[in-house]
């Protein structure tokens, strides 16, 4: 009875050494496969985040070129004028002005501006006759050069007296008279026309025409209450200036004027 009781225990104990030896040699399979994948992954992860050539994104350089050129300027004695421009390129070209062959300095009177976008200009202040000429801009870097080119004209500031010619004309009464004013070298000139100090507008008796640098103001059937002196003033952002003409005799009208107002 004993001997035939302990077989099936034995038969026990030997599957359970079985199983639990199964068990063991499962874990070290999934251990060793674990450990396979995660070199693997390492491996491959390392070989991503390996450096490669740098590759340049950066635009290319390239050499100057004006985008906008200087213009030419005429301004009076005294007054000031500005050459503007806008140039492109990389690195971002220094800039040089000339007059003529020779560099222009800034001082308290000439003042120069480069900004970081490209654009600038220089101011000269106090124009005089002597800095009439040929200006040049000149753009540079390590690619290349651009360069553009203006005229300034500084012109003299002269008043009516120092130009009088007086001009008479004979016009008989009933026929029409006619005025005219002339500026020269005077930008932006406004006109304005005046009987006897008090402003003059244009009606269906008097008629005014402007153009640029001339002015005329014509009477139509002049009569004896249109008697008096007649003034044109010219202005502009300079000053002004002013010349006149007096209408004596209607019957026999004689206009005396200043034809031509210079500023």
């Amino acid at each position: 009875m004993t001997h035939a009781s302990s077989f099936p225990d034995l038969q026990l104990i030997f599957w359970a050494w079985v199983c639990f030896f199964l068990k063991e040699l499962l874990k070290l399979y999934l251990m060793v496969s674990s450990f396979g994948r995660s070199t693997c992954s390492s491996h491959l992860l390392v070989q991503l985040k390996e450096p490669g050539p740098e590759v340049d994104l950066s635009p290319p350089e390239k050499p100057p070129k004006f985008t906008k050129a200087i213009e030419s300027f005429e301004v009076a004695e005294g007054g000031q004028c500005f050459f503007r421009y806008r140039v492109t390129g990389k690195p971002l070209p220094d800039i040089q002005w000339l007059k003529g062959g020779f560099h222009i300095q800034p001082n308290e009177f000439c003042v120069i501006i480069n900004h970081s976008d490209g654009s600038g200009f220089i101011n000269m202040k106090n124009a005089k006759l002597e800095h009439s000429g040929v200006y040049t801009c000149k753009a540079f870097n390590q690619n290349g050069e651009d360069c553009c080119t203006a005229e300034l004209l500084v012109v003299t500031h002269r008043t009516c007296e120092e130009d009088h010619r007086v001009v008479p004309l004979e016009v008989n009464a009933g026929s029409t008279a006619r005025f005219e004013c002339e500026t020269e070298f005077a930008p932006n000139v406004s006109f304005k026309w005046f009987k006897d100090g008090h402003a003059i507008k244009a009606s269906e008796k008097c008629r005014i025409i402007s153009r640029f640098t001339a002015s005329s103001l014509e009477l139509l059937s002049p009569t004896q209450d249109d008697s008096g002196e007649y003034t044109c003033e010219a202005s502009n952002q300079h000053g002004s200036d002013k010349c006149s003409a007096s209408l004596t005799k209607p019957q026999k009208a004689v206009f005396y004027m200043n034809v031509t107002l210079e500023f």
